[in-house]
């Protein structure tokens, strides 16, 4: 079974049933969203507020299209996957977010609370990528600066291990006063002149 709305919101707390769209691991409080089984709720947000206390649980969405922001708020971690257009790891949010396959998010990364650690997965950016009090544990995964259609600007201080931008015409701009720093690959391509 899928879950999807065309209107309103959907929320997903660790500690409730999500009936047939999500398997409850047994004695962990934890839900687990199948490869099998899609979470879209068209242009509106995602805000999972996982859990509280001791326990908070944890959530794995690694087949989600939505042309909404999935945004982080409590405790808990979450594995993720799929497509989104933004992702905020929101100030108070005390969890990790891991990739358990390849992100694209079409608008903004932001990270201002929480732990972000994509391990070895590829996650393509179209936005801004914004870093103002969240942790980003690079691991050996790759960031691509994609659509050239906006400008992306990387805010705060970062350490990526690989970085591209190979899409032509797009731009990239980078705070000033703040350190970027990358482990592996630094790529960088574009027409004649236009580097």
């Amino acid at each position: 079974a899928n879950v999807s709305t065309t209107g309103g919101s959907i929320s997903l707390r660790a500690n409730d049933e999500l009936a047939n769209a999500a398997k409850r691991e047994a004695g962990t409080g934890n839900i687990l969203i199948a490869l099998g089984i899609s979470l879209n709720t068209g242009g509106n947000s995602i805000t999972l507020a996982i859990g509280t206390g001791p326990n908070p649980g944890a959530i794995t969405a690694t087949n989600v299209s939505t042309t909404g922001t999935v945004r982080l708020t409590s405790a808990g971690d979450l594995t993720l996957g799929g497509t989104v257009a933004g992702l905020a790891l929101e100030q108070g949010y005390r969890g990790a977010v891991t990739l358990g396959r390849d992100l694209a998010v079409t608008g903004d990364v932001f990270l201002t609370g929480g732990t972000f650690a994509p391990g070895s997965q590829t996650l393509t950016v179209g936005g801004n990528w914004t870093n103002r009090g969240g942790t980003f544990e690079p691991g050996t995964s790759s960031i691509i600066f994609v659509d050239a259609s906006k400008p992306s600007t990387i805010e705060g201080s970062n350490t990526f291990y690989n970085f591209t931008a190979v899409t032509p015409a797009k731009k990239l701009f980078f705070e000033a006063g703040e350190t970027q720093a990358v482990l592996g690959a630094f790529t960088l391509r574009g027409a004649k002149f236009q580097l």
